[in-house]
């Protein structure tokens, strides 16, 4: 239900700024097309909503994405350079646009991206990984240790957050969810981390 009344705030949003619902309506057709690998009918699709809204971000962000897969690198830059222009925080933009820069071995301006977005999530892992391959590439290998063992810590937050919902699932009897949980945080742990065992003892005794 909350998943819903979100979906129905966000299309009144973009409606009272012009969006209109029909091209959030296009949005999801373009990304379940992405989804379904029918790349250049998607793009087609965004490309509609693009001239009918340039600052529809979403639409520019996911073009970006479609384009760097199809191998369409001067076009993905472009379009997340655009995505960035209009909003300087959009981070998914920016993380996209420094693996471009690392993938063509563009260091000095991943390196400036990368310090640009570092200032608005420090914590956040996917940097502390991106800032791990721009070190490694420059043959910083230390450096690069320490920033891929600071992403590793996400780890075991993710495994407590599966604990815990599963820890509430089976306060309110539902066995099966709180199962799918259990599973989830012993496999992103795996067979070498320390709560693999007793998680999987812990779901061998619910089952």
């Amino acid at each position: 239900m909350q998943l819903i009344i979100l979906y129905f705030i966000f299309i009144l949003a973009s409606c009272s700024s012009g969006t209109g619902a029909d091209i959030v309506l296009k949005y999801k057709t373009a990304k379940n097309l992405y989804v379904k690998g029918e790349m250049e009918e998607s793009v087609s699709v965004l490309s509609e909503i693009e001239k009918t809204d340039p600052d529809f971000l979403p639409a520019l962000f996911l073009s970006g994405r479609i384009h760097y897969f199809m191998n369409k690198s001067e076009t993905a830059e472009i379009k997340w350079k655009e995505v960035l222009k209009r909003n300087r925080n959009h981070i998914q933009a920016g993380k996209w646009l420094i693996k471009l820069y690392i993938s063509e071995n563009r260091i000095n301006e991943a390196e400036v991206l990368l310090f640009r977005m570092f200032k608005l999530s420090s914590e956040d892992p996917e940097l502390m990984i991106l800032a791990g391959k721009l070190n490694k590439n420059r043959k910083k290998y230390l450096e690069a240790i320490e920033y891929y063992k600071k992403a590793f810590l996400f780890e075991d937050k993710l495994i407590d957050a599966h604990l815990d919902t599963a820890e509430i699932y089976s306060l309110f009897g539902l066995k099966e969810k709180s199962l799918i949980q259990l599973e989830k945080a012993a496999e992103i742990g795996g067979k070498g981390h320390e709560l693999y065992k007793p998680v999987k003892s812990l779901i061998r005794n619910i089952k």
